[in-house]
């Protein structure tokens, strides 16, 4: 029996969805709202008897390990580990390295950490253990995170590789060398990337070295404090979080995640007891890192130095974060240390500065009211600074709420608040109408798409059933229930418009479909049907009434006002059964 064989034997997809994001139950499958792009309806739905999933919103389906891919943003090889853990199946006798080129490079880094491990502990010189000590770093927090030393030698990490087989452009490829021609010969040559410095692998979410930070050990005024490796085809920084294959579990069970921005940080946090710390790997935070948090966790804790540029970075990583739907809170830290200081010299206050933050507005509130500013200025800080983090959260009420709060912190007239605020997001609303216009055409191409996808489902089924002897659903009873929906002419343009490619459509459905859950998974089909109708009607009656306003026609305004109500209210009772 093959591994993936193994683990499915022992795993069920709704164990390990459920793991991930909440489910519910929803007749002998399981519903959700889908972790791959965002909806207000769920549409994500779980099949234990075919052990699968499927998104009637974006089309995502698969396995457990198409899942774990996709949300933890592993190939097959990492899901696979990842499993192959939970599951307790063991990996042993599967040859890693002569699995292509990529699991190549993952085991040239294995190796390559091995090798900076083992130069740090076979050291004859204890300075760098000694100096790692004095940071709260002890050998078992060494061991826990496989932090090791690069030598300041020009070639013993290219040398120690090449000696296990891998050829220059593996390590090259894999960040650990660089190129360099020979000046007086124009022959090629390599040297280490990192020569003297303390290593800290970066791992992939399933545990994988991807890549490594290297901090200088003893600073020649010209190197950089911090050296990463470049983006490679495995390590791509604004999609990677350092720490996250450690903290996952501590943050799924939490729902929070604390993101802070150096290695240290992450470490010494961690050993202060905050299971669920995360930090940036040498890269400012990106829209990329917000929709990875969002699908761990609801709040988010910042947890950046307390200088100038860590409140700066503390703000416009904010704004990224709250426009993704998370909760944004700031862990505040006194001035002058860092995180990794604070929760080493400090660890329960570290630990109270964590669990009760201050939320992103107060925070920034607070930085501009205790400059000592007056009037004019104020109003500039909260125009320029909490303003734009307001505009971004999503829920209106969550914005009429803290725009109160401005208002009583400030003194200002709550009337002038929210006056001045209308208009910075008219002006920001002018500035981005024209990525409102691509995203909005987005949307309706994705709507397209997908009733598409679901009318070629449910013609499938149909075509199929007509071809059975003894159909498990009545094809005449499917038919009457298109026409319920779109009527007689809308069916004859369905059946005209997909006859061509009827066969496939039948050949998928008997393959997609089980005689015992047809009638089911066909009532999920026709709900999805309806709901994308009605979504198309509601669309065209938002535009006619945008016209009516604009010609100020009250009766026209009226009469579809009314009739988006009673499309609104069809859409909500429809997905809520």
């Amino acid at each position: 029996m093959s591994h993936v064989d193994q683990i499915k034997n022992v795993l069920n997809v709704e164990d390990v969805v459920s793991s991930y994001i909440k489910i519910e139950k929803a007749g002998s499958n399981f519903r959700a709202s889908c972790p791959f792009h965002n909806e207000k309806t769920p549409s994500f739905f779980i099949s234990p008897s075919r052990q699968s999933y499927y998104c009637f919103g974006c089309g995502a389906k698969g396995d457990i390990f198409t899942f774990v891919e996709a949300f933890e943003g592993l190939d097959f090889m990492g899901a696979l580990k990842v499993l192959a853990e939970r599951a307790g199946v063991s990996l042993g006798g599967l040859d890693f390295k002569s699995r292509g080129e990529k699991e190549r490079l993952y085991q040239c880094l294995e190796d390559a950490s091995a090798f900076y491990m083992d130069a740090l502990s076979s050291s004859q010189d204890h300075s760098v253990e000694e100096y790692l000590k004095k940071r709260g770093v002890d050998k078992s927090i060494i061991s826990e995170w496989n932090i090791g030393y690069a030598p300041l030698d020009w070639h013993r990490a290219h040398d120690v590789l090449k000696k296990k087989g891998y050829t220059d452009s593996e390590i090259e490829r894999a960040g650990i060398i660089k190129k360099a021609a020979d000046d007086n010969t124009g022959r090629v040559r390599y040297y280490d990337r990192f020569r003297g410095r303390i290593m800290f692998p970066i791992n992939d979410s399933g545990g994988r070295v991807i890549g490594f930070s290297g901090r200088i050990f003893q600073d020649d005024g010209k190197s950089a404090k911090y050296l990463n490796s470049p983006e490679t085809e495995l390590f791509v920084k604004s999609k990677i979080l350092f720490g996250l294959d450690k903290a996952k579990t501590s943050i799924r069970e939490k729902r929070s995640i604390v993101l802070a921005e150096g290695q240290m940080d992450v470490i010494m946090s961690r050993a202060a007891g905050i299971g669920n710390t995360v930090g940036l790997s040498g890269t400012a935070f990106t829209e990329d890192h917000a929709g990875l948090l969002k699908r761990f966790a609801d709040t988010l804790v910042l947890a950046f130095d307390s200088d100038r540029a860590g409140i700066n970075a503390t703000q416009r990583s904010a704004a990224i974060a709250l426009a993704a739907g998370l909760d944004v809170k700031v862990a505040v830290i006194p001035e002058g240390l860092d995180p990794a200081d604070f929760a080493l010299k400090h660890p329960e206050k570290w630990q109270k500065a964590v669990s009760v933050p201050v939320h992103i507005v107060d925070f920034a509130l607070n930085d501009i009211l205790s400059s000592n500013e007056k009037g004019k200025k104020i109003i500039q800080g909260v125009h320029e600074f909490v303003f734009p983090l307001v505009r971004s959260m999503k829920s209106a009420m969550e914005r009429s709420t803290y725009l109160k709060m401005i208002a009583s912190r400030t003194g200002i007239k709550e009337e002038a608040v929210i006056e001045d605020f209308g208009k910075s997001e008219k002006s920001a609303s002018a500035e981005s109408k024209k990525q409102h216009l691509v995203e909005a055409a987005k949307e309706d191409a994705a709507l397209d798409a997908h009733r598409l996808m679901v009318e070629k489902r449910i013609y499938g089924i149909m075509t199929w059933q007509e071809s059975l002897e003894s159909p498990v659903v009545d094809p005449a009873g499917i038919k009457q229930r298109l026409e319920a929906v779109v009527g007689k002419k809308g069916v004859q343009d369905l059946m005209s418009r997909l006859d061509a490619v009827k066969d496939e459509l039948v050949l998928r459905a008997e393959v997609m479909h089980g005689r015992e859950n047809v009638e089911e998974e066909l009532n999920e089909l026709f709900v999805n049907f309806e709901s994308d109708y009605l979504k198309e009607e509601l669309r065209a009656a938002v535009e006619n009434l945008s016209e009516a306003e604009r010609s100020a026609d009250k009766e026209k305004m009226k009469e579809t006002l009314e009739k988006c109500g009673q499309l609104s209210a069809r859409l909500a009772k429809l997905t809520k059964n």
